[in-house]
């Protein structure tokens, strides 16, 4: 984790910047400028994290590794650049952090992944960008919930599903209340997800 100063406010110049530009020009003039890129805000996110959130633009995450901001700083919460990115943002960002270094298995103190993000918010395209990075399909939180698990309790889109199975997702898996995939989406009335893990042999 970097040591990076720890701004009062929420959003940095450079944090700001981050989030919105689309042209890595800005990013290098506000470090040239002073703007650390290992900077913080008062949550400990950095600007790295907030491009990864909400910023399509590679060419933005990219300026900022080169400046020095850390692909594997975590914040409060000990979230990372790719799991903001998981959450939110493209494929094509999501590869931009793992090919700089990121870590596509760091976990939080409570084994939450960045896959573990995407299966529960967002689509396929990331799901797959993620697992041919090196993220694990059947990775565990301290629950034993799986990606699987996630988006078949909380992921409207069943193609997350069918992402993650033909990834080597285990439909069988179970969590430590003995609770499969499918449990999880009938608990959560997931209907289009129940369907097609029926179809995969789930139970």
């Amino acid at each position: 984790m970097s040591s990076g100063p720890r701004a009062a406010v929420l959003w940095t110049p450079l944090g700001q910047a981050a989030r919105q530009t689309d042209d890595p020009a800005v990013i290098r003039s506000l470090v040239r400028a002073g703007e650390d890129p290992s900077g913080r805000n008062r949550y400990g996110a950095t600007a790295l994290m907030y491009a990864g959130l909400s910023n399509p633009s590679v060419a933005v995450i990219q300026a900022l590794i080169a400046a020095g901001a850390d692909p594997n700083d975590a914040d409060d919460d000990e979230l990372t650049p790719l799991m903001y990115a998981a959450q939110e943002n493209t494929p094509e960002v999501v590869r931009a952090l793992l090919e700089a270094g990121a870590l596509p298995n760091a976990q939080t103190q409570y084994g939450w992944t960045a896959l573990m993000a995407a299966a529960a918010t967002n689509s396929p395209a990331v799901i797959r960008a993620l697992v041919v990075g090196g993220a694990d399909p059947n990775g565990t939180d301290g629950y034993g919930l799986t990606p699987l698990m996630l988006a078949a309790a909380l992921n409207p889109d069943p193609a997350v599903i069918e992402a993650l199975v033909e990834s080597g997702a285990k439909v069988e898996a179970v969590d430590a209340r003995a609770d499969t995939a499918l449990d999880y989406a009938r608990q959560q009335d997931n209907a289009g997800a129940v369907t097609v893990l029926v179809e995969l042999g789930g139970k």
